[in-house]
């Protein structure tokens, strides 16, 4: 019945379980009334290995679990229409995250002052157009290249503001 929720939606949780309550219910009939006795004895011993117990109450055991069965595909449903919603939003999501990273890229890039972005280490991991310019230096020379080692006043002054941030 979950299955049939997720891969056919409510239509097929719901045929699965009228399914699973006429089968349930052919097993009720063979049961009290012998109607198929000798095939369904047959499959049952096959598929239980055995004798198949008896309930005291055969109708309302019948009640009860076909009631289980349509509320196990309400319920199926709905989550399975709650998994669809969420992978929609999750599209969603990525496709906004591409559109900001986009227009990021596009504002950093046309900044008419030099823009530098370094790791936590101060290795420089960016520079804009605008930085390189100003620099006159190759940024494929400079990829992964200390700060400290291309401007080391800007690396004095990232260093007492370490400090200051740090309460020394």
């Amino acid at each position: 019945i979950i299955s049939a929720a997720v891969l056919l939606y409510s239509n097929g949780a719901y045929a699965s379980a009228a399914a699973s309550t006429l089968l349930l219910l052919l097993m009720t009939l063979q049961q009290n009334t012998d109607l198929f006795s000798d095939v369904l004895n047959i499959l049952l011993y096959w598929i239980y290995g055995g004798e198949v117990p008896r309930p005291a109450n055969p109708w309302q055991s019948f009640a009860i679990m076909g009631g289980l069965f349509f509320f196990v595909a309400v319920l199926s449903s709905y989550l399975a229409q709650l998994l669809r919603r969420a992978g929609k939003t999750i599209a969603q999501v990525k496709i906004d995250f591409a559109d900001l990273a986009v227009l990021h890229a596009n504002i950093v890039e046309s900044l008419n002052s030099g823009l530098i972005t370094l790791d936590p280490n101060g290795k420089i991991e960016f520079w804009n157009q605008a930085a390189i310019k100003m620099s006159g230096q190759d940024p494929e020379e400079l990829s992964n290249k200390n700060i400290a080692e291309l401007f080391p006043a800007v690396a004095a002054v990232l260093g007492a503001a370490d400090s200051v941030v740090a309460g020394e």
